[in-house]
């Protein structure tokens, strides 16, 4: 697999990231940089960490603001759209590059505590689950992502 993950370089969030991320029209403008909460949250997602324990191994950053600041921003903008117009702008940008001669769909069916729309009862597990489907190009880049009850009803 090709893909591996790579700093971002000042010169592409100011022109392939900051674009998507609002900017805030009422109230006060925000005193942290919002390319420094986007590494942030990249961050906790490459690595998978718990929100509490965020700054601990990031190399060469010194937070200005807590984690609850970078939850915050990553809800905010996750109810927005943005990581999904980032997304698909993404592909559409790389749609010359992916190998669609060959597609992967992989799945994870696994628990949730807290009953969400898209779950349902599975005796095999002995409780309530919820289905998560990926569709990767030949390379392992994800092309598409979904729950399996959506599509299924």
């Amino acid at each position: 697999m090709n893909c591996k993950y790579t700093k971002l370089q000042k010169d592409e969030m100011e022109n392939c990231i900051k674009p998507f991320i609002p900017v805030n029209r009422r109230g006060f403008p925000s005193r942290f940089d919002a390319g420094d909460i986007f590494r942030c949250i990249v961050h906790k997602l490459k690595t998978g960490c718990q929100w509490g324990l965020l700054f601990v191994d990031i190399e060469g950053f010194n937070p200005p603001f807590s984690w609850q600041t970078v939850y915050y921003h990553y809800r905010k903008w996750c109810r927005m759209g943005v990581f999904h117009d980032m997304f698909t702008t993404y592909l559409w940008i790389q749609k010359d590059r992916l190998d669609m001669e060959r597609l992967n769909l992989d799945g994870t069916h696994s628990l949730v505590k807290r009953a969400a729309e898209s779950s349902a009862y599975q005796h095999r597990k002995r409780g309530k689950t919820s289905n998560l489907l990926v569709m990767t190009d030949g390379r392992g880049i994800p092309v598409a992502c979904g729950d399996k009850k959506r599509y299924v009803d």
